[in-house]
Order: structure tokens, then sequence, then C-alpha cells
């Protein structure tokens, strides 16, 4: 999870104590803490509260990182062999030298 896609500004959803989801917009963040204060507008009043960044995340699955592609590799008999290789990694092959006759 990446703290740093919980921007002030960002309109988020949240839940609130009576079990309410409905969306809010972070005011602050607090790194230290893993919390973001959020702010809504409700009966004429803005409202806020503090948020651990874990329930934000739960309730906004889009605002997780996606994991690194986890790379996969073949045990040979000459050592590892690297399956997530592109054409611009490929090992280059040396050439072979032939016996002079």
């Amino acid at each position: 999870m990446s703290f740093a896609s919980l921007k002030v500004g960002l309109s988020v959803d949240i839940q609130r104590t009576d079990g309410r989801v409905h969306s809010a917009v972070i005011s602050g963040a607090n790194e230290a803490a893993q919390s973001v204060t959020v702010e809504w507008f409700e009966k004429g009043e803005t409202k806020g509260k503090e948020i651990e960044v874990d329930q934000i995340f739960a309730l906004n699955p889009e605002l997780v990182a996606p994991p690194p592609p986890v790379r996969a590799s073949k045990k040979t008999g000459r050592g590892d062999v690297d399956l997530a290789r592109t054409e611009e990694n490929k090992p280059i092959k040396a050439p072979r030298h032939e016996p002079s006759k």
C-alpha cells in the first residue's frame, strides 16, 4: 500500500461510526501515524474525522498500488534462467571458436 497515493484534496469513501459509507475529501495526512484527516459537508456543516489508512485502502481499493511483477526463474543445470527476459536484455551468445586446421 502506498501512502503517497493519499493526497490532500483527493475524494475517498469513508465509513462513519454508525456504518454509513459516503465520500469525503482528504484534508491532511500523517504518515507517521498512518492516518488521514477527512472532511465532508452534512446538514449545513463541515464535519471531519481522522481515519487510519488501512481503512481508507479497504474502502478504496483503486488507491492500492498493484504489487510488483513476480520474476519467475527456471532451474537448469547451468544456473537460473530468467523467464521474464525481453529482447533488450537477452544474453549475447559468444561466437564458437572452431579449431584451426
